[in-house]
């Protein structure tokens, strides 16, 4: 049972709401902690699945891995991730929570770019699923002649 903090849903709507404002500067160090965080993998430790994502921050991950009792090399992450508590409390929810809110609100965005680019509508994602299960629909486009 985790005796983590648990985020209510307007906590995680206004971090997120906070990531899709960021400055140009925080959003180049966001993209080098991404390159970083798939880079040094092995080093922050690692979930089966979940390991080398390249859109997830270092917090993120070591958040997860920190949390998660069945991931491998936890030690570090356990350190590194009360540290960054410490640092950065977050209004109690901590430093991950509001890594992690952020790395959701930049995917998204870039889903919500590649759906019109591949002119999909509208698009259901469970908690967890398996992206090669989601169905999807294309809208048909008309063809001129």
């Amino acid at each position: 049972m985790s005796t983590a903090p648990q985020p209510t849903a307007e906590q995680i709507e206004q971090l997120i709401h906070n990531a899709l404002n960021e400055s140009a500067p925080h959003e180049a160090a966001v993209a080098f902690d991404q390159l970083c965080n798939v880079v040094g993998n092995a080093v922050w430790g690692f979930i089966p699945g979940q390991d080398g994502l390249p859109d997830m921050t270092i917090s993120s991950h070591i958040k997860e891995v920190a949390t998660d009792k069945n991931s491998k090399f936890r030690t570090f992450a356990v350190v590194l991730n009360k540290a960054l508590n410490f640092i950065n409390p977050n209004k109690g929810l901590g430093h991950g929570i509001g890594a992690e809110s952020g790395d959701l609100a930049r995917a998204l965005r870039v889903v919500s770019i590649l759906m019109v680019a591949l002119n999909i509508p509208a698009l259901t994602i469970t908690a967890g699923e398996d992206p090669a299960k989601i169905p999807i629909v294309v809208e048909a486009q008309a063809i001129s002649t």
